[in-house]
């Protein structure tokens, strides 16, 4: 493919002329800042881009992103706090950090779901809706695959399940607990309480939270203490939303917070992304570095070493890409990030997310933003990963819009959304 080389006086003339040229699926070979004029004396810096037509183009453009309003994002100096759900909680901003929970009072509802749950509880599949005698048969079939429910170490038979425990079973279920998690978390709760307090419904879901939550490792939100600036890199596969993820924390702590930030993207192979961060970066007044090699990394660390936090977009890598994970690699020995957010969407598998979990660790991941939750319907089948994961979650995000739809991460809160119709529904 031929390379074309555009000049203009700022980066975003420049791709505009790519655009116009080569349309919006080129990819952005290098960029630089060079000198006009004889010799490059005496002139005006400008900008050069580098660009060629991509042969991916024949499969379509990428999902176009959401661009940010600032009329109403940024209008004033603090953006929208995350939309409240109708339990009327209070909006918590995602850059404060949430008072712990009293654990006192097993029954007390977690009213900080970032979300409105029932907003999902119409897109339960039908195929999922179990009688109570099936969930009874099911949780009996779990505790041994042989039958033989008399044992000690069996969950006990059907018939010593009060009707809500019962009821709670099938709603783990409906949520996509596999039947072993299901009943094992029933019994748990039923040893734990009273016997006069196994027909109330409202204490057996409450119960069943706590214990979820106690199994869910959070680190918080992000360290951005005011010692010294910050790096924060930004992983994971293509479409997990790492660019609009990176947007919303940058809002936050621009806006919120009030640092400033610095932008550097090394996802320079589709125009399409750096034409995204750099309106992101406008709108933002932060700077932005295009990094097309790891060793232009040094020179753009150094030319945002005035910044209190600098945060990195990267391109998508597959997990099982091992010489794309390596020179992703090269470019985060470089930077020296503090952190590493391995951004995982839960609309994929939690098979898949656990595979990037232990490929990503060969770039030093260090903390697990959950994305997409508005679009995954059973929350519940990602129990199993979330409780065993290395990596603590520090974010979910539920939604396009930049900078409100971005939560921390805290174990009552993943647990209401694991248990999200059976917990608002009581």
């Amino acid at each position: 493919m031929e390379v074309v080389t555009f000049r203009a006086s700022s980066l975003q003339e420049a791709l505009q002329q790519v655009r116009e040229q080569l349309g919006p699926d080129a990819s952005i070979v290098n960029t630089r800042e060079v000198k006009s004029g004889a010799l490059g004396l005496f002139g005006k810096p400008v900008v050069e881009v580098e660009a060629q037509q991509t042969e991916l183009a024949s499969y379509g453009p990428a999902p176009s992103q959401p661009k940010l309003d600032p009329e109403r994002g940024y209008k004033s100096s603090r953006p929208a706090a995350v939309t409240a759900p109708t339990t009327g909680e209070t909006p918590i901003s995602p850059w404060q950090v949430e008072q712990p929970h009293s654990q006192t009072a097993a029954t007390e509802q977690d009213h900080s779901h970032p979300f409105n749950a029932t907003d999902r509880a119409h897109q339960r599949p039908n195929h999922q809706a179990i009688s109570l005698e099936s969930s009874v048969r099911l949780q009996t079939m779990a505790s041994d695959p042989n039958g033989k429910t008399n044992s000690p170490s069996t969950l006990g038979s059907a018939t010593d399940l009060s009707p809500a425990a019962i009821e709670l079973t099938s709603d783990l279920l409906a949520e996509g607990f596999l039947p072993q998690q299901a009943s094992k978390l029933v019994r748990q709760v039923i040893d734990g309480l009273p016997g006069d307090q196994h027909e109330d419904a409202y204490v057996l879901r409450g119960t069943a939270g706590r214990l979820i939550a106690e199994r869910l490792n959070t680190s918080g939100p992000l360290d951005v203490g005011e010692d010294r600036a910050r790096v924060i890199a930004f992983v994971g596969a293509t479409g997990v939303g790492k660019t609009t993820t990176l947007a919303k924390i940058a809002a936050g702590l621009r806006f919120d917070v009030g640092l400033d930030i610095g932008l550097i993207t090394i996802d320079t192979f589709r125009l399409g992304a750096v034409d995204q961060l750099l309106q992101y970066a406008e709108l933002l007044s932060s700077p932005l570095e295009v990094v097309n090699a790891p060793d232009e990394m040094a020179g753009a660390m150094q030319r945002l070493r005035e910044c209190d936090t600098v945060l990195i977009d990267t391109a998508g890598r597959s997990p099982r890409d091992k010489e794309q994970l390596s020179i992703l690699g090269e470019f985060l020995e470089v930077a020296a990030p503090d952190s590493v957010q391995l951004v995982v969407s839960s609309t994929s598998s939690p098979a898949v997310a656990r595979e990037a979990v232990e490929r990503y660790s060969n770039v030093n991941a260090s903390n697990m933003i959950l994305s997409k939750i508005d679009e995954t319907v059973q929350l519940g089948a990602w129990y199993g990963m979330l409780s065993d994961c290395p990596l603590p979650v520090s974010y979910i995000t539920h939604g396009q819009q930049v900078p409100q739809d971005i939560t921390i991460a805290t174990p009552r809160r993943l647990s209401s959304l694991l248990l999200s119709n059976s917990q608002h529904q009581a």
